[in-house]
């Protein structure tokens, strides 16, 4: 029943997959430990993995560790803390993040993240933060989020999609009871998608779409929709040998019924 878009931009800060594999090779783990609980109102978890060197991959021993708090603030609230760090050859990385969850009413969700990267080098340390308003009854939804990933920000145990990227959500939806016809819920819904790029300080892609959505008493479902979607290629890019989109702008439009 909520509005049916997605909060944001998903940036885990910690990926567990980073550990024992590299490009689909196996990276020798050479101890590891972990500790998880619960003390008052804290969730704890703690996480400390070595991993030995692998000379054909280029890769040096290294030691990771991770450590998550989250406080429950009571009335649906809660304030989380993140830091992971890694050391291999004398190099080191460290993410530090801040998440917050607050339900305003029954209905009306609020929430954001912040992070940011240390090398240690002295260099500015890139951030990524993001905000998100959602609102879930039963006759009205909208979710309103924003994200922005700074260039050049690469959490060593976490997992992004794209760096340099600013992105724009927007989701409205109406629904209604017939009671009759054997419908039992009609929705109507919006849903749309911006992302900015930072390097080029233009818009890169948009995905627009509406939809109509019918909920019969028998459980069946029937939904029809349309959408208008734009991408922008800043270089050439070779799908196969024998195609290579040229650098531009391409949109297209699209229908669907399910």
């Amino acid at each position: 029943a909520g509005s049916g878009a997605p909060h944001g931009t998903s940036l885990p800060p910690f990926f567990s997959r980073r550990f024992g594999l590299h490009q689909g090779h196996t990276v020798p783990i050479r101890f590891g430990a972990r500790l998880t609980g619960k003390v008052g109102r804290q969730d704890i978890g703690l996480l400390s993995v070595g991993t030995d060197d692998v000379g054909e991959l280029g890769l040096d021993a290294a030691w990771y560790n991770v450590a998550r708090v989250r406080r429950d603030l009571g009335g649906r609230a809660d304030l989380g803390g993140i830091v992971t760090d890694s050391r291999r050859d004398g190099e080191r990385s460290t993410t530090l993040g801040l998440d917050a969850a607050w339900y305003l009413t029954e209905t009306l969700y609020l929430g954001g993240y912040w992070a940011t990267v240390d090398e240690g080098s002295g260099a500015d340390r890139p951030a990524a933060y993001n905000a998100v308003l959602d609102l879930t009854t039963d006759p009205f939804g909208f979710m309103f989020g924003f994200s922005n990933v700074d260039v050049g920000f690469d959490p060593d145990l976490g997992y992004v999609q794209r760096d340099g990227d600013r992105r724009s959500d927007a989701s409205l939806r109406y629904s209604f009871r017939p009671g009759r016809w054997g419908v039992r819920r009609v929705s109507l819904r919006t849903f749309n998608t911006w992302h900015d790029s930072l390097r080029a300080d233009v818009r890169e892609s948009g995905d627009n779409r509406l939809s109509c959505e019918l909920e019969l008493e028998s459980g069946d479902q029937l939904s029809v929709g349309v959408g208008h979607t734009s991408e922008r290629l800043f270089e050439p890019f070779e799908l196969d040998d024998g195609l290579t989109f040229a650098a531009g702008t391409y949109s297209w439009n699209a229908a669907e019924l399910e």
